[in-house]
């Protein structure tokens, strides 16, 4: 399958990962623990526009949100950064505070918001319910972290057989080689790379 079938209106489906304060604002949980954000910051405007084309294209867009509690929060989950010394480092995203609200780029109405409390957005989630109704069966990623959230979510995609797409100027995470490895990952192994242009030249086609 190209890249034209790939994400053509009628089959393809955004999903916007994590923009929300905690991962992306100075002063979120990543931000105050010193991560790095420029890459997250300079990458919302091409997100913003790319959003805004999807919708013009009648493109469905799903927001996954991360939220956290006690009750979802089990003891390997709470442990998985230990050996790295990061159990110091304040929870992300708790459910109800304003680290867990959208940041950068919100939801729009008819949009829709899937809730997930582990990286990928097909664990424990109602994800493959809402694309089987929408009928959808490409997924174009974007948002953060590539390497953590948006490629745990890649692998699960093509795993649970759709077709997957990472817009790669509309991802972002705090290590430059990291994002690098998750693109090379993505190409050899789960699906295609592309920026967000060649998609929306393809959408602005399609529609003459």
């Amino acid at each position: 399958m190209d890249l034209q079938e790939r994400v053509d209106p009628g089959r393809a489906v955004v999903i916007v990962i994590d923009m929300q304060n905690d991962f992306c604002h100075p002063e979120g949980c990543w931000g105050e623990g010193g991560l790095d954000l420029h890459e997250v910051q300079k990458m919302i405007p091409t997100l913003e526009h790319y959003l805004n084309m999807a919708r013009r294209y009648d493109v469905p867009v799903i927001f996954v949100q991360t939220t956290h509690s006690d009750v979802d929060s089990s003891p390997a989950w709470k442990g998985r950064k230990s050996q790295n010394g990061d159990t110091g480092r304040r929870p992300t995203c708790i459910k109800g505070t304003w680290g867990c609200e959208f940041y950068g780029v919100r939801p729009n109405d008819g949009d829709v918001i899937i809730t997930k409390h582990r990286y990928s957005a097909f664990v424990g989630t109602n994800l493959a319910q809402v694309l089987n109704s929408l009928g959808r069966d490409s997924l174009l990623l974007t948002g953060v972290a590539t390497n953590v959230c948006v490629e745990s979510t890649a692998r699960d995609a093509l795993n649970h057989d759709y077709h997957v797409v990472l817009v790669s100027d509309c991802t972002a995470t705090t290590d430059e080689g990291a994002q690098r490895a998750t693109e090379q990952n993505i190409r050899q192994g789960f699906g295609w790379v592309v920026p967000a242009a060649d998609i929306c030249n393809i959408w602005e086609r399609c529609m003459k």
